[in-house]
Order: C-alpha cells, then structure tokens, then sequence
C-alpha cells in the first residue's frame, strides 16, 4: 500500500505542477493580448495549448492485457518562433526554448528525433536532416517553416512525449507540404503533395 500511495501522491504532484503551469501560461497570453498600452503590446506569434485524449490497449498475450486513457496537455508552435525566443514567456521563466532546468515549461532538441547527446541545439535542423533521409534532398532550401506538436517539460521533469507531430511547409506551396511522425523508436513521413507516380496520393515512407 505504502508504494501505491507514494505513486499516487507522484502523479497528485505533477498533476497539480501541469495545471497551474498551464494556467499560469493561459493567464500571460490573455493578459498580453488585453494591454491597452500601445508601449506594452507585445504581438505574440500565433501559438497553442492543445487538450486531448491518449488511449492503448493490448489484447495479447492474456496475461497482459491492459488498458489505459489519459488527459494529455500539448503545445503548438511554430519552430521559426519557438527558436528565435519570440514566445518566451516572463523573460524565460515561465516558458522558453533551449533547456529543461530554472523554468516551469521548458523545451529543447534534445530528445527530438534523433539522440545526439545535445550537440545539435536546433529541432528545425534536425528536423531538416530528418526529411533529407526520407530523400528529400533540398529540404533546407525548400521548408519555409515547421509546426511542432508536442508535450514541454514541467520544472525540469521532461517525461515521454506518446506522439510528436511536424507539420511542414513549403515556400513556394501555400498548402501543407509534409508531415512527420514521431512515435520513440520509430518516424514516419507522409508527404502530402503525393509521390512522383501518384501525385494524388500521399506516399508514406518510414525510418527507424
């Protein structure tokens, strides 16, 4: 019993860290965009809080059955706003891009897409070389711009991220160009625009 109350009052925690984070943020963008000051107006870039449902089940083997559903809270940004720092929030402390420590909702490249122990400080590169490997072979001339989809770090607890979504866009193409999908140990790429035999269907390809 003593482990399961320790395990409850764990997940009482973090739960009670997510949603006063998650507020806190709501409360500074709605705060920011209320200003009446012309000198205060800060024009944030277009960015959301996404509040959704994850659900698995598994069947077999019998003895292992299970099944599980949870909230889940997920940000969606704009890599080019994310990175330059324009949605940093309270001068960093309360959200900001770079690291995980000394703020409440924090995000890094670490952890995205492929494991580099850090040397690469930039999801978008990353998610440049990533594209490349799919045979998209000018990817950093062509994307104008990548929209992630994605669960932050809470005081410095940087969990398991079930899904991240990159939506990418083209420069010279209004419409959305690609999508990939990274589920831990395996992405996917839907490209949207179709595959050169078909270009009416999307053609997903997969890299481990």
């Amino acid at each position: 019993m003593g482990g399961e109350e320790s395990h409850f009052m764990e997940l009482t925690l973090l739960d009670g860290i997510i949603s006063l984070s998650c507020l806190a943020l709501s409360y500074v963008l709605y705060a920011s965009s209320r200003t009446s000051s012309p000198h205060n107006i800060r024009a944030f870039p277009r960015a959301y809080i996404l509040r959704s449902t994850t659900s698995h089940a598994r069947f077999l083997p019998a003895h292992s059955r299970h099944a599980f559903t949870y909230p889940i809270l997920s940000l969606l940004l704009p890599l080019s706003a994310l990175e330059s720092g324009r949605l940093s929030l309270l001068n960093g402390f309360l959200f900001s891009f770079g690291g995980i420590y000394g703020r409440i909702l924090g995000m890094r490249s670490a952890g995205y897409l492929y494991d580099d122990n850090g040397r690469e400080p930039s999801i978008r590169k990353k998610l440049v070389n990533a594209l490349r490997d799919f045979g998209l072979e000018h990817a950093e001339e062509q994307m104008d711009d990548a929209w992630i989809l994605t669960m932050p770090s809470y005081c410095g607890l940087e969990g398991i991220n079930p899904l991240t979504v990159y939506f990418c866009y083209r420069k010279d193409y209004p419409k959305l160009w690609a999508v990939v999908l990274e589920v831990s140990v395996f992405r996917v790429l839907i490209n949207l625009r179709g595959s050169p035999q078909n270009p009416r269907t999307p053609d997903p390809q997969y890299l481990r």
